[in-house]
């Protein structure tokens, strides 16, 4: 029923802002866990990123991303690193930057990637072919 779909979708959107905060805010113990900066600091740039596209389609809105907007974004994000680690590898440098700047990004992936297999399926197989190739 519509209810029903209400309430998933509300329950989604309370899950996945419990996530965004606990990976923007860690637990004191991992505050300096450069693991946990790294991951927070990347989640916020594709928060920044997120909205930044909102304003740019017309969109100002600076509500939490929906866990889709920063799967995307993500993924997108980690395409760009590999151009970038194909082009040093070819210079024969900056192999450690490329892989502290991809490790977020695939816990970011990680972590929204059951959100939106389970609400956007229709978006998560048609990306899904990309994200596999990515990976690889």
């Amino acid at each position: 029923s519509i209810l029903e779909c209400a309430n998933d979708e509300m329950r989604l959107t309370d899950d996945f802002a419990k996530v965004l905060h606990h990976v923007l805010h860690p637990p004191t113990s991992n505050r300096r866990d450069p693991r946990a900066v790294r991951l927070s600091a990347a989640t916020a740039a594709l928060i920044e990123t997120v909205h930044e596209r909102r304003r740019q389609g017309g969109d100002g809105s600076t509500d939490d991303p929906l866990p889709a907007e920063l799967f995307l974004c993500a993924l997108t994000a980690l395409q760009g690193t590999l151009s970038s680690a194909s082009d040093a590898a070819d210079r024969g440098v900056g192999g450690q930057d490329v892989t502290a700047t991809q490790q977020p990004l695939l816990e970011i992936i990680r972590l929204t990637a059951s959100f939106v297999s389970s609400h956007n399926a229709t978006l998560y197989v048609g990306q899904f072919t990309f994200l596999g190739r990515t990976l690889r």
